[in-house]
């Protein structure tokens, strides 16, 4: 497939989505100003952002000049600044979660940032991650149970985690329910 193409198909576009927005969260808040203005491309500052699990590969940056004409390097998808300064803040919400690949990704997403920023071991960031940043909405009760069972089994297989154990309440609900039901 053309590049192009390739970017739009599972798990790239995926990826490029959640790099250009908790990425960019993640870049602008743990490169200096100095890495901003001395990097010589893109890949020098995703390589400075990157950690282990989150190699934010997808994440594009734009080179901004300031008011005295000095340029610097900037995510192009912005700096977020409105959103909560620590991810134990952080919602994550997919209105339309299908069998959870998005939820998915940002959890493993999630968690290397969560034991990064707050030196928590993998278990503890994995049930941070489920207890305060994903939520999922489904309209199809038999794709929730799939959501719910991806997250569940994206806990149990990562790494240091405990393994198969009881999770914290996942947040992954059916609204295609109605008030009667």
């Amino acid at each position: 497939l053309p590049a192009v193409t390739q970017l739009f198909t599972e798990p790239y576009m995926v990826s490029f989505l959640l790099d250009n927005s908790l990425g960019a969260w993640w870049a602008a808040r743990h490169l200096s100003p100095a890495d901003c203005a001395a990097a010589t491309s893109e890949e020098d500052l995703r390589n400075k952002a990157a950690i282990p699990g989150v190699p934010l590969e997808y994440l594009r940056f734009v080179q901004e000049a300031d008011a005295a004409g000095t340029t610097r390097w900037a995510p192009a998808a912005g700096t977020f600044s409105a959103w909560p300064e620590h991810l134990a803040d952080f919602k994550s919400l997919d209105p339309c979660c299908g069998s959870g690949h998005f939820l998915v990704a940002a959890f493993l997403m999630l968690v290397p940032m969560r034991m990064a920023l707050e030196g928590l071991s993998a278990k503890d960031a994995v049930d941070a991650v489920l207890r305060q940043n994903i939520h999922g909405l489904e309209l199809d009760e038999r794709c929730v149970e799939l959501a719910a069972f991806a997250l569940a089994l994206a806990a149990w297989t990562y790494p240091d985690a405990g393994g198969y154990r009881v999770l914290p309440e996942l947040h992954v609900a059916c609204s295609g329910l109605s008030s009667g039901s």
